[in-house]
């Protein structure tokens, strides 16, 4: 792998990881705010997945970040994305346009930065990390 390769994945782990890594840091500074939307969107027991969505969030980014086990960060990060892109963005339930339309430009971001995971599950740190 050349040294330009190399860069360009520890630069794509950083700028995921930094999405997780904010939303967690949200959810710790906001707790009140955000499981409160958790339980309007209809997640199921959202007093257990909540905190179990936020832990997700941390430890998936910061070993992305760190790109150690960053392969094993991904799974974590995609056991975090992918349920809550069907609870939190689910825009074929909404009438309004502009919410709808606003959900679904949610939706199809998490349907990116999901193909950012399965990219790093793919092929792991890179040159600059450490572990699988």
């Amino acid at each position: 792998m050349d040294f330009l390769t190399s860069l360009l994945i520890l630069i794509g782990r950083v700028l995921i990881s930094a999405l997780f890594l904010a939303g967690a840091a949200s959810k710790l500074m906001h707790w009140h705010h955000h499981s409160e939307l958790a339980k309007s969107r209809g997640i199921p027991s959202p007093q257990i997945l909540f905190p179990v969505g936020m832990v997700l969030q941390l430890l998936g980014g910061l070993l992305i970040l760190l790109g150690f086990y960053s392969r094993f960060g991904a799974i974590l990060l995609l056991i975090y994305s992918i349920p809550t892109m069907y609870w939190m963005h689910s825009f074929w339930e909404t009438k309004e346009h502009e919410k709808r339309r606003l959900e679904k430009a949610f939706f199809m971001k998490s349907l990116a930065v999901i193909g950012g995971l399965l990219y790093i599950l793919a092929v792991g740190s890179g040159r600059f990390g450490f572990g699988m």
